[in-house]
């Protein structure tokens, strides 16, 4: 497994964008909005983790945790297994 020191010492051939921070941070567990805004330094409300998350969403790298209710104040989002075999074949010695 990955240091917890990743994502700052993801490979240097990975944009830091922020659809591949937040890729990361979910490599560890389910984490809320709230908790990436944070790990991201950026608002709730900004942007570029809106953007990022919906991109995420829509391309089936991610999934809500509460599916049916988008809006809890509970929901978390979680990788799918196409997130989890992207961010696999990034490891040293992943596949490619």
């Amino acid at each position: 497994s990955w240091p917890e020191s990743w994502p700052e010492s993801w490979p240097e051939s990975w944009p830091k964008t922020m659809t591949n921070k937040i890729l990361s941070l979910l490599y560890f567990g389910e984490r809320s909005k709230s908790e990436l805004s944070e790990r991201t330094r950026v608002t709730t409300d900004a942007n570029s983790l809106k953007q990022a998350l919906r991109q995420l969403l829509d391309g089936k790298l991610i999934a809500y945790t509460i599916p049916g209710k988008p809006t809890s104040r509970l929901q978390k989002y979680r990788l799918t297994p196409k997130g989890h075999a992207l961010l696999a074949s990034l490891q040293p010695g992943g596949k490619t």
